[in-house]
């Protein structure tokens, strides 16, 4: 039993992440615990459905090229961790990164990041893009 649930989380995960490297934002939020919070790597957080899904439209429109490389996959703790990197035109944007997800009755409910000091502040950056007047 267990070992199916730790598969079920790894395998929503990257339907999430693939949804990610599609930039398909609507697959993406409809995969969205209501409670849904992103924390950067420097420990900021985007917290609910809404204000996430502003920022994975934000994500979206700011490198058309972002996306995941996953190198592994594991479950420890009742989260599903991640070891990869992030991928974009912009080389400010690409770090060696790690993430845990927590997966809730089949929707992420949180995404952690942790990279190196250098890691750009997502959550900041994001939040600051779904700020801007449209125009």
């Amino acid at each position: 039993m267990f070992g199916r649930n730790r598969k079920k989380s790894i395998a929503i995960v990257r339907r999430y992440i693939d949804a990610l490297n599609r930039h398909d934002a609507g697959a993406m939020i409809h995969m969205h615990h209501p409670e849904f919070s992103f924390i950067d790597a420097r420990g900021d957080a985007i917290e609910g459905k809404a204000r996430c899904a502003k920022a994975v439209h934000a994500l979206m429109d700011m490198d058309e090229d972002f996306g995941l490389e996953i190198k592994d996959a594991t479950v420890r703790g009742g989260q599903v961790l991640l070891r990869g990197r992030t991928r974009a035109s912009d080389p400010r944007l690409e770090h060696d990164m790690l993430w845990a997800v927590r997966v809730e009755n089949g929707l992420l409910k949180d995404w952690q990041s942790f990279g190196d000091r250098d890691a750009n502040p997502m959550a900041h950056l994001l939040l600051h893009r779904t700020l801007q007047p449209a125009g």
